[in-house]
């Protein structure tokens, strides 16, 4: 019964989850599209259409009623070495779904003459329009079980009961919304490689600059096309994945266009998870109040020296800031927005060390005026994200990763603290402040 429904789920995954005529459809959203994107062409089409034509050391291409001549050497292909590792990594099971699968498509590639009439074809372009390279895939089954297959055995639901393949169909069609793409581009891109997920929705309405390179993966022409972060994070993605169904937002989520976004539509799955990196602390609890209203679980992912944190938040969550009350928030926003800042953080997590003294005024930098950040940290805070998001969405009964309120590794000391109460430190360091507020 097992492997009748594993081979059950494959079907519904090539049919649709990896279907290209799927992929490219759910692309014509608007959502998806940004300048220059990289154009998809299955080898079908363009025998069925002759939208190709060699001729010598040269290809021509029809798109969008535009003829492009390709070069020899902006042709190139990652079938065959595709093909090599997954060869090299696959089981030996003959009655294995996806063994069986593969070892079919290897044989249909093997004896075809034209090579040309497998899989698909991507036509990228630089920020222009001008055209840069067509790189040739595999079918599209195939190249998604080569990005999954690192990851697969470290991925599993907490009993153990659920096979590869039921997991896999919840990745693929689980969605995510990330709001902010500084930091929180590294828990984006962490959760694409590490989950595959299917659907991932991301907004920030600044562009890059230099001083984010030490916790991004910008690059300069990033920051001189002066393009929001998010529509950068796409070109990153796509560069990898150009099949990655990403919804933008270059604005940035607000209370106008994130229930757009939040309750899903015919052509776009509902939200199951929000991923929260932003600057600004009134966007913050805005986002929070919205999540909750939708019952949608929020972490917040935050940097704090050489501390990487994340926050839970949910639908049971009593208030909207872990240890704080909502009240209290209130009348702290309106009077100190630095001290709210650290409340989102956890008092007693920002008042030492560097950063510590930071706040305390003591800064031993020319520039005391920028945030204090490290990419190291970042990476660290994306990487705990990515893990328990991941692990949320495939443990779909279960609410364990939002057990919590805060979890805090801290580089530096090496140490690991899961906070389901405010600490001592924070409730003493909260108490001198409320006390100090009321004699001044």
């Amino acid at each position: 019964m097992k492997s009748l429904a594993n081979s059950q789920i494959w079907q519904n995954i090539i049919a649709t989850d990896w279907n290209l005529d799927c992929i490219i459809k759910k692309m014509q959203d608007p959502l998806t599209f940004y300048e220059n994107r990289p154009v998809i062409v299955s080898a079908k089409e363009l025998k069925e259409k002759k939208l190709l034509d060699f001729n010598g050391h040269k290809m021509a291409v029809k798109l969008n009623n535009k003829e492009i001549v390709i070069k020899k050497k902006q042709i190139a292909s990652i079938i065959d070495s595709t093909h090599a590792q997954l060869k090299k990594n696959l089981t030996e099971d003959q009655n294995d779904p996806v063994c069986q699968y593969l070892q079919a498509e290897w044989q249909r590639y093997d004896n075809l003459k034209n090579k040309n009439e497998f899989g698909f074809f991507v036509f990228y372009f630089d920020r222009v329009g001008n055209f840069e390279s067509v790189v040739h895939f595999p079918e599209l089954p195939i190249f998604k079980l080569a990005l999954t297959c690192s990851g697969s055995q470290l991925y599993q639901d907490d009993e153990y009961q659920m096979s590869w393949y039921q997991t896999r169909s919840i990745l693929n069609n689980a969605h995510v919304l990330v709001a902010g793409a500084s930091v929180a581009s590294l828990a984006a891109s962490t959760l694409v490689r590490d989950g595959r997920i299917g659907y991932l929705s991301i907004g920030d309405p600044k562009g890059p600059n230099a001083t984010n390179f030490n916790r991004t993966a910008y690059d300069c022409l990033d920051v001189a096309n002066g393009e929001s972060k998010a529509i950068a994070f796409a070109r990153q993605m796509h560069r990898q994945d150009p099949t990655q169904i990403i919804y933008l937002e270059k604005n940035g989520f607000n209370e106008e266009n994130v229930n757009i976004f939040l309750s899903g539509s015919e052509t776009r799955k509902k939200i199951d998870v929000v991923l929260e990196a932003i600057d600004n602390i009134q966007e913050k609890i805005r986002l929070l109040k919205i999540a909750q209203r939708n019952q949608i679980p929020l972490i917040q992912i935050a940097d704090i020296g050489s501390k990487a944190a994340l926050s839970f938040n949910d639908s049971k969550s009593k208030s909207l800031v872990f240890g704080l009350n909502d009240n209290r928030l209130k009348k702290i926003l309106e009077n100190d927005f630095l001290l709210a800042a650290a409340y989102f953080l956890g008092l007693d997590n920002a008042t030492d060390g560097e950063l510590g003294r930071y706040l305390q005024g003591k800064k031993n930098t020319p520039f005391g005026q920028a945030t204090p950040q490290l990419g190291s940290t970042a990476s660290v805070a994306a990487g705990m994200c990515a893990e328990h998001v991941i692990r949320y969405l495939i443990n779909t009964n279960s609410n364990k990763c939002f057990n919590h309120r805060r979890i805090i590794f801290d580089k530096k000391r090496i140490i690991a603290l899961v906070q389901n109460y405010p600490s001592v430190k924070t409730l003493v360091i909260d108490l001198f402040l409320t006390l100090k507020k009321r004699f001044q």
